[in-house]
């Protein structure tokens, strides 16, 4: 058996994430929805909430495409964008790039909740007590790994998802698990580590098919 159960969206516990126009991207679904959103919208105020890589990337081809109809702005807690990738000296000149291109960056601040009305997103309200306006939000803070199945068939479960050893096995060698699902070894620190990119993952499971056909 080879579990591959991948990840999920993490919706932190904010006020008002349950307004119609709070989004998430993880799958076709959500891909789908957003452009449905955007188009019946009729949203001039777009919020992302976390200058992760998802993120960047929405609000980058956002801009690119639409820089006159949309005010694009993103929040994050961190005192850069790309927080996870770049430190504060290579992140400067990619905030500088950004903002030049029409997206407002807002670094270091926090939002404390999401306003609406009527059931509707009107806004985000940071702990400054700042208020940006909004008629859509992007929640895209991180994901968590999908692990319901692993824990009720009894499988160990590590602090970031599934343990696997280097052979991508679980604690039950009959079963195996990669992607996002499993927890991860830091080459260097040889800890354990989150990891939901699309390049170990590919990695990982081309090692478990490997595994299966007994190649070295």
């Amino acid at each position: 058996l080879y579990l591959a159960t991948g990840s999920s969206s993490f919706v932190p516990p904010i006020e008002g994430n349950d307004l119609l126009g709070v989004l998430t991207l993880r799958g076709l679904p959500d891909a789908d929805l957003i452009k449905k959103s955007l188009a019946e919208q009729e949203a001039k105020n777009i919020v992302f909430i976390g200058a992760g890589f998802i993120s960047m990337e929405i609000a980058s081809l956002l801009v690119e495409s639409n820089a006159k109809e949309f005010n694009i702005s993103i929040i994050e807690l961190l005192n850069r964008p790309l927080p996870l990738m770049l430190d504060k000296d290579m992140a400067d000149p990619v905030q500088q790039y950004l903002e030049e291109k029409g997206l407002r960056l807002h670094t270091g601040k926090k939002v404390e909740r999401i306003l609406g009305e009527n059931g509707k997103v009107r806004g985000v309200q940071l702990d400054s007590k700042e208020i940006i306006d909004a008629e859509i939000v992007f929640l895209n803070v991180g994901v968590r790994p999908n692990i319901e199945l692993a824990q009720k068939i009894g499988l160990e479960i590590g602090k970031f998802g599934i343990k696997v050893n280097e052979f991508q096995e679980t604690s039950n060698p009959d079963i195996l698990a990669g992607g996002d699902c499993v927890e991860k070894f830091n080459f260097i620190t040889k800890k354990p580590t989150p990891g939901q990119l699309r390049g170990p993952a590919v990695v990982q499971g081309r090692l478990a098919a490997k595994r299966l056909a007994g190649v070295n």
